[in-house]
């Protein structure tokens, strides 16, 4: 009895050491802004997302869903520009540079529960505010519209919106033009996460995907189209983990070299948990949001977001924004947190790169006429770079409109996605005269390597080589040839 009784005491013991070992490594953080309330009563606030304008970042806006009324725009001093009230919105994410009928739009993506759909948004960066380009009502395979986010593959320059209900059940979705100036979808994949889930984010340069399984644990799946289902664990929610049920919202911070950070949302001890963004994510460190100079503090948070970059004098240095669930005496709101608060907070301090780092990939049109056509192939050739990076050449950001892959240099990689993007006035007009003649078939013979040809031939320009190529394999060879003479052969 003795013997249980004294292992009973140090198990207690240990359980107090580990708590307070715990609440000496949670770092505290203010926040120096809030948006405006919204206009739901009670648990309705969920998620935020971070615009980027595309000329004058001072000018990005917050967004943030209401899940009982639809999703608000606000100026990153917290006032609302723009409410939309158009259903029950729960998710939000954002891309930049969908190819839409001629032109590259941003999307803002929502998961909607009346009815349960994905709602498709583009936003004026003149007037700040949202326009729906829904090709139709997206109904979901799902049983709930629940959480949601975006991804673009650096591998084929797809978009793709990832879908995933209260049982664990996930979609993704292929986002594609329509052919009539709005957005569609098609299902590419399903399958099961295990239980309730809500929290994703997917990695852009990486290829893969993040999820929060609400009371188990963060997983991290492939995040194409084709990949299998088997997952890694980050972290979970058991003994021995760093996070408290349930796990809620997630989000990226990038670097260069692609590093940065994974933020989790721990909601059931209202605090946010730090991992690498690259290796194996390992922890980096633990930090809640404190009340201060007038913005009370933050607790039960749902979703998050952050951006690395310069949003004008108010952040400078990026942006954290998080839901919070206590915003007594008002509505529940969205916290406005400057990055560099929580770099300073870690120990060793954590990176603060205000360098873009290709969250905005090329997108192709380096002629800035908001159109991607042949000129824009001229563009392209002053930018190529071959294997070497764009900083090895001294090549500035006038240059990442060429970077498709956002691998920091333009190469036949680069050449292949422009390809694709750049729809032939003429099917088969090598030489861009507008014409499909005897001509086009000289240059095709000009430009033809074989398929050891990884770069283009004496008296073939990387724009009559990028047309040639058929099959978009990078090379020019018989397998391109008989493409163009099938096509030739139809006139």
């Amino acid at each position: 009895m003795y013997r249980l009784l004294t292992l009973s005491v140090l198990f207690v013991l240990a359980g107090v050491a580990a708590e307070r070992n715990a609440c000496a490594q949670m770092a505290h953080v203010q926040a120096t802004g809030e948006t405006d309330p919204i206009p739901s009563l009670g648990d309705s606030a969920d998620d935020p997302a971070i615009w980027l304008h595309p000329t004058d970042l001072g000018l990005s806006v917050v967004l943030g869903t209401d899940k009982r009324a639809g999703m608000g725009v606000y100026n990153l001093d917290g006032s609302e520009i723009q409410f939309i009230a158009e259903g029950w919105m729960n998710n939000v994410d954002v891309r930049y540079n969908f190819p839409l009928s001629g032109r590259n739009v941003d999307l803002v993506v929502t998961s909607c529960r009346t009815p349960e759909s994905i709602v498709i948004y583009t936003i004026d960066p003149q007037t700040r505010t949202l326009e729906n380009i829904s090709a139709r009502t997206i109904p979901v395979g799902v049983s709930e519209a629940y959480g949601l986010c975006l991804y673009r593959s650096p591998w084929t320059l797809r978009f793709y919106a990832f879908v995933v209900d209260r049982e664990g059940h996930l979609e993704q979705w292929r986002l594609f033009d329509n052919g009539e100036g709005k957005v569609d979808a098609v299902v590419v994949r399903a399958f099961d996460v295990g239980s309730r889930s809500e929290g994703m984010v997917a990695d852009d340069e990486l290829g893969c995907l993040y999820l929060a399984e609400e009371t188990v644990a963060i997983w991290k799946y492939g995040a194409e189209p084709d990949a299998c289902t088997a997952r890694v664990l980050v972290d979970d929610a058991a003994t021995g983990g760093h996070l408290v049920p349930d796990i809620e919202g997630l989000t990226l911070y990038t670097a260069g070299n692609r590093t940065g950070y994974l933020i989790a949302a721990s909601q059931g001890d209202s605090s946010f948990v730090v991992y690498r963004r690259d290796g194996a994510n390992e922890f980096v460190m633990k930090f809640n949001i404190v009340g201060g100079d007038g913005v009370d503090g933050v607790n039960l948070t749902d979703g998050i977001d952050v951006a690395n970059i310069p949003l004008g004098p108010l952040f400078p240095k990026g942006l954290l924004v998080v839901h919070d669930h206590d915003n007594t005496p008002f509505r529940q709101n969205f916290k406005l947190v400057p990055w560099e608060a929580v770099a300073a907070a870690a120990e060793p301090p954590l990176i603060i790169d205000t360098n873009l780092n290709c969250p905005i990939a090329g997108t192709g049109d380096c002629t800035s006429d908001e159109l991607v056509r042949l000129d824009d192939f001229c563009s392209f050739v002053e930018c190529f770079t071959g294997p070497r990076s764009c900083s090895q050449m001294g090549m500035g950001p006038q240059c990442t409109c060429a970077d498709f892959d956002c691998d920091a240099d333009v190469d036949l990689r680069d050449l292949a996605f422009l390809q694709n993007v750049v729809v032939p006035t003429v099917n088969g007009d090598l030489d861009g005269d507008g014409q499909f003649d005897l001509t086009d078939l000289s240059v095709f013979t000009t430009c033809m390597g074989g398929p050891s040809g990884i770069m283009a031939p004496p008296g073939c320009t990387l724009g009559q080589f990028g047309r040639a190529d058929q099959d978009g394999d990078e090379d020019v060879d018989l397998s391109d040839f008989n493409a163009f003479l099938a096509v030739f052969g139809q006139r």
